[in-house]
């Protein structure tokens, strides 16, 4: 049996388990509205549903657009940024949404991306904004109609955002050596 139809049976029997009657009236099986986001994250990786690397690549020049047209955000731009920034930004969304290693296999680790952020003082404001910068990217990019997917970026987002790229406030240099790209799942954070 295939694994995607053994899956799918699985999600529906664990449905039936926790189903009142009133709810079983009356459903076909196949129309259980979770039991696809069970066969997806069974499946596929954030990195694969959100479209792989040219999924991300149209997330990134997305969000970057937005981000240069905003008063708040755009400010962490004005001194510049690497001509390559939107490939980079992908890779790295990819390579932390279970894709391929490729940001830590050409460009550096989560040392020199942490870096690159750090030494700013707080920056709130410029957070919640840039945040919902992405929300608004990812509904330009047609990410937003599948909630789950929606909701695994938004919140993998938002927890870099106001953590890892937030930490060091007063110096880059307080960055520790050796940090290794975070990975994100379905679940969330994976340690």
């Amino acid at each position: 049996m295939p694994l995607r139809q053994l899956i799918q049976q699985w999600s529906i029997l664990a449905w039936s388990l926790h189903a009142t009657e009133d709810e079983k009236a009356g459903v076909n099986a196949c129309a259980i509205p979770w039991a696809d986001i069970v066969i997806m994250e069974g499946m596929r990786t954030v990195f694969e549903a959100a479209g792989g690397d040219a999924g991300l690549h149209r997330l990134a020049e997305a969000w970057h657009r937005r981000v240069m047209a905003d008063e708040v955000v755009s400010h962490a731009f004005s001194h510049g940024f690497h001509p390559q920034h939107v490939e980079r930004l992908a890779v790295y969304w990819a390579e932390a949404l279970g894709g391929p290693s490729t940001y830590s296999d050409f460009y550096g680790d989560e040392t020199s991306v942490v870096r690159m952020h750090s030494g700013n003082g707080e920056h709130d404001e410029m957070d919640r904004r840039a945040i919902a910068c992405f929300d608004e990217a990812l509904a330009d990019v047609g990410l937003a109609e599948d909630r789950p997917l929606r909701q695994v970026l938004h919140d993998y987002f938002a927890w870099t955002t106001t953590t890892t790229m937030s930490r060091y406030h007063h110096s880059a240099d307080d960055v520790p050596g050796g940090l290794k790209i975070p990975h994100w799942s379905w679940d969330g954070l994976q340690e």
